[in-house]
């Protein structure tokens, strides 16, 4: 009589693995929550009216993007993506881990840009207001407010 026995050995969690990296959202920016301003204004709508721009809030804020324009000019972001799931295939990370190391690396590159500076330059009246020439930084909440979540996605 032959007698078969089938040994995994470790092929079911390598699948699992790359089941999850696959499906894993990296989501960088600012995230709801992010709490608010001294004057009360939520850093998430301060956020969106910088990006974007906006004349719905009392005045002209032009778009100074800051999220979308690091996401164009650091395209290694790609790059980091694949480092980070061939170190899942090797088992040297968790697909978490090894997409924390890609959504900080996000968050670093977007805190750098708004450190930085981004065109246009304030207006006159803003800067005798605030103190200072720096776009986007006034108390540096917004840039302390840049965050990486992770979503097992769908």
């Amino acid at each position: 009589m032959l007698v078969y026995k089938d040994t995994d050995l470790g092929w079911k969690d390598l699948q699992k693995r790359i089941k999850q990296f696959k499906k894993a959202v990296i989501k960088v920016g600012i995230q709801a929550g992010s709490g608010r301003s001294k004057d009360g204004v939520r850093v998430v709508d301060y956020g969106a009216w910088n990006e974007f721009g906006t004349t719905q809030v009392g005045g002209n804020i032009p778009e100074r993007s800051f999220i979308r324009s690091t996401a164009t000019a650091k395209n290694h972001w790609n790059d980091e993506i694949d480092k980070a799931y061939i170190n899942v295939i090797d088992n040297k990370y968790s697909p978490l881990g090894a997409i924390g190391i890609v959504g900080v690396q996000a968050v670093d590159d977007i805190k750098a840009t708004i450190t930085a500076g981004v065109d246009p330059k304030n207006a006159p009246a803003t800067v005798e207001k605030k103190g200072s020439t720096k776009t986007l930084i006034d108390t540096g909440l917004l840039r302390n407010s840049i965050r990486w979540q992770y979503d097992e996605g769908v």
